[in-house]
């Protein structure tokens, strides 16, 4: 060891032997942070040393800046190795390097990168990631991750993972992934019964307008069924007269109501089959200009002598498309009724079908009161209604529409509302045209039980029925 104490010592020794000496980043001053590399180099004369060459090279600036980054990797390693992600290393060739001890101890559990082949690998929509869309095959070629988030499976536990990753660069060339992966499987759990918590709170909150709204809807139509029979039973019982006319008045009363009720318990019925996925949906190759024209100039005609216009257009004369007829015409009639009750007296609403490459398009639209912008986005909601107080001026139990939309997606179709207040609404159904391999023989209804339909479907429309 160099120091001023043994300075002299030293170039004895260097002279007597012949022998340089070397003392590198030694502290020059013992109170001061100075570095110096100091070298001793003899020169001999006839093989005697007459000369030593004495060099000093102040290096303090290099040991200073050595400390620091060696203090800083320390910092460094520390960090990584108390990180709670795991931190890989991955080359070209697939070459997995951990980089800390969570990594290390996630690696031999299982296949976290899923690089292996070992467990399956999808993302959080469900589809399934091929080897060549892997996140490190990306950061690889140059893309940066930042909280790329999938699951790994098996037959016998799931994986939920967030992957963030860099390419490593030299001279210019990607030669490999620095990958951070954090474990987020206790989150994404959380999540998810956090999210059933929150609905079965909206499932109750809808349980309890269900029976507010069934309530009231069915005790209007009770209300009005006893009513009319009370009157009737007056009338029979002390009248020595009978007026015929008041009778089949009274009659109509009972069975609109009777309509309605069923109106409202099929609606709910079919809605929750829908929920549950146990609806009849009986499939075949129609023409639905046909199933379109026919209810709707049934409709028409049905309601000619009440004020009702109802137009039918139409830029094709045949469509021919796997669908549910049934369903298809309780679209229409819903979409007619809904128009009828936020119309004026003698509005006129038009049924339009619209042909497209791939699809077709069914239209109602009616020259009614509209609906206002905060409330197109939720007309689709079970039992929302825009009006929810018992004084509301239209009747209805919040049903129609979503029932309506569940009927278009059984299609793999798509409903929309164009509408502005006060000036009216035009509902739009989008159906793909699509022919189905295997159909079932079915009989048509009755031009009768079609007219029952419709007298169901309208029951609750009282402008048209008294």
């Amino acid at each position: 060891m160099f120091d001023e104490s043994n300075y002299q010592e030293i170039f004895f020794y260097v002279v007597k032997t012949g022998m340089p000496f070397y003392a590198k980043e030694f502290k020059a001053f013992e109170q001061s942070d100075v570095y110096w590399n100091v070298s001793l180099v003899p020169i001999a004369v006839s093989g005697v040393v007459k000369y030593v060459v004495y060099t000093v090279s102040d290096v303090t600036d290099d040991v200073i800046r050595r400390k620091i980054v060696e203090e800083q990797k320390q910092n460094l390693e520390a960090i990584i190795e108390n990180m709670s992600d795991s931190l890989f290393m991955v080359d070209k060739d697939y070459s997995i390097e951990a980089l800390n001890s969570v990594a290390k101890c996630s690696a031999t559990e299982y296949d976290i990168l899923g690089l292996a082949g070992q467990l399956l690998m999808y993302d959080f929509e469900g589809n399934n990631i091929a080897f060549n869309n892997h996140p490190a095959n990306k950061i690889l070629n140059g893309d940066k991750l930042s909280c790329f988030r999938y699951s790994l499976q098996n037959s016998h536990c799931t994986y939920y993972l967030s992957l963030s990753g860099s390419p490593v660069y030299h001279d210019g060339s990607i030669t490999k992934a620095l990958i951070c992966i954090r474990d987020i499987t206790e989150q994404v759990i959380n999540d998810k019964l956090i999210s059933k918590q929150e609905e079965m709170k909206t499932s109750l909150k809808v349980q309890d307008e269900i029976f507010a709204n069934a309530s009231h809807e069915l005790k209007t139509p009770l209300s009005v069924i006893y009513s009319a029979n009370q009157i009737m039973d007056m009338y029979l019982n002390n009248s020595s007269f009978i007026d015929r006319n008041k009778l089949i008045t009274y009659n109509n009363i009972i069975k609109q109501n009777c309509f309605r009720l069923t109106r409202l318990i099929n609606n709910i019925t079919d809605l929750t089959k829908c929920r549950s996925g146990y609806l009849d949906f009986i499939i075949n190759n129609e023409n639905i200009v046909d199933i379109v024209k026919n209810i709707t100039l049934t409709v028409s005609e049905h309601f000619k002598s009440k004020g009702i216009r109802i137009e039918f257009y139409t830029d094709v004369e045949e469509r021919t498309m796997a669908c549910d007829a049934d369903k298809i015409e309780r679209i229409v009639l819903n979409l007619i009724s809904n128009s009828i009750k936020f119309s004026k007296i003698k509005s006129t609403i038009v049924v339009s079908i619209h042909n497209k490459e791939d699809a077709v398009e069914i239209k109602v639209s009616d020259d009614g009161i509209g609906i206002d912008s905060k409330h197109i986005d939720c007309i689709f909601e079970r039992y929302y209604q825009a009006d929810k107080s018992i004084s509301r001026k239209v009747e209805g139990s919040g049903i129609g529409l979503p029932l309506v939309k569940e009927f278009v997606e059984l299609h793999n179709g798509h409903i929309f509302v164009e509408s502005e207040l006060g000036k009216g609404s035009t509902f739009i159904v989008e159906l793909p045209v699509k022919i189905a391999e295997n159909e079932v023989d079915l009989v048509y209804s009755s031009a009768v039980n079609k007219i029952d339909m419709i007298e169901i479907e309208f029951s609750d429309i009282y402008s048209l029925n008294n």
